[in-house]
């Protein structure tokens, strides 16, 4: 379960960043900046802290089965969230480069 939170923030995080940007009106870029740069700070930091402990705690893929799109008895159609080594790279890749930018 706790994996499961954990992952589904690094989806959650940033979309809530884009739903709080729609608040925030058009005249105040400062308050816009701060939420941008805040939002990919914390996104960053989640990422780094859950990968080190992935890491260190045997690097063993983790599977969560999020949303079923359809399900007729036999066949079952997922959305999956899937981590592995592959994504851990990615993943950090991404937020570190946008947290550059």
């Amino acid at each position: 379960m706790e994996n499961q939170l954990i992952i589904s923030s690094f989806v959650l995080i940033p979309l809530f960043g884009f739903l709080a940007s729609l608040l925030i009106g058009s005249g105040n870029e400062n308050g816009f900046s701060r939420l941008a740069v805040g939002m990919v700070s914390v996104h960053l930091l989640v990422i780094v802290v859950f990968t080190i402990g992935w890491v260190l705690g045997g690097r063993n893929p983790i599977n969560i089965p999020e949303l079923v799109i359809y399900d007729n008895g036999s066949y079952r159609f997922l959305i999956d969230l899937y981590f592995d080594g592959i994504t851990a790279v990615y993943l950090f890749v991404g937020a570190f480069v946008t947290f550059l930018i």
